[in-house]
Parts: structure tokens; C-alpha cells; sequence
């Protein structure tokens, strides 16, 4: 991850691509070591956040991949990260996630209030352009698919 260009990169045998991300989203990032030189790659719970902002595969995995992690991970940091994330319809999508997966209200109530009064509604499925379905009003996400 750095802030300046996408570049592929190879250092010893490993090829890895280098993602340029905006400085705002510049936290949740360590350092590591390779043969001589030093990379930053980001933790489990950074690393799920940009999942649910860039999900691969279908949008089903995404939920499998949280109710796997929850155990895993540090909830609080998760949390504290996704509150520091600028796009507030992950913030919704990753709250109704982390309730399906039964996080404490606890955690759930601190990511609900960094969306504020944003009263827009977002589509749960990012990969499904159309906004019918059911409505979740807590976390104002049309579950679209």
C-alpha cells in the first residue's frame, strides 16, 4: 500500500502489486520485511474493510468471510477503522455484517453513530445496481439481492 502509484513489484520470488490508496485511508498498515527490504501490507481488520469496500468474488462471500473473522479479529479496531473509513454505505453495509454475525451492540452502536444522520439508503449488494428489496432501517441498507 502506498500513496503514490499502482506498481508491480517483486522482491526475492514473491511478485506482489503495490496499491496506491488515498492518505485518508492511510492507518491499519504495518511494515514487514522481505529478504532486504521493507513493505507495508495491511492487518486483518484493515484488510476486511477494503474487502467489503472492494469484495471479490460474489457479495456472499463477503458475509461467509465475517462470520469466519469475527473470532479472529480485534471487533474494536475493526470498528475504529471502518468509523474512520470516508465511504459511509461500507460503514452500513459492514454494521448489518457484523449483526448478522453477532457482534456486541456494544461495537454495533459505536459504527451507527459514525454514520450519523445520513438518512440515504444504500444497496446491500454493491455488485447489484437495482435498489428494490427489503429495507433495513437500522442501518438504512436496501438488501437488494
Amino acid at each position: 500500500m502506498n500513496i503514490e502509484k499502482n506498481r508491480m513489484r517483486k522482491i526475492g520470488k514473491i511478485s506482489f502489486r503495490a496499491v496506491k490508496i488515498s492518505s485518508k485511508k492511510m492507518y491499519g498498515i504495518k511494515k514487514i520485511r522481505i529478504d532486504e527490504e521493507y513493505v507495508s501490507i495491511s492487518d486483518k481488520e484493515r484488510s476486511l474493510v477494503d474487502f467489503i469496500s472492494k469484495p471479490i468474488g460474489s457479495w456472499g462471500n463477503v458475509q461467509e468471510v465475517i462470520n469466519e473473522q469475527i473470532k479472529k479479529i480485534d471487533v474494536k479496531k475493526f470498528v475504529r477503522y471502518l468509523n474512520k473509513f470516508p465511504v459511509i454505505a461500507v460503514r452500513k453495509r459492514a454494521g448489518l455484517m457484523l449483526e448478522r454475525a453477532g457482534s456486541s451492540s456494544e461495537e454495533l452502536s459505536r459504527l451507527k453513530s459514525s454514520i450519523g444522520r445520513d438518512n440515504s439508503y444504500a444497496p446491500f449488494n454493491p455488485f447489484i445496481k437495482s435498489r428494490k428489496g427489503a429495507v433495513n432501517q437500522d442501518w438504512k441498507v436496501i438488501l437488494n439481492g
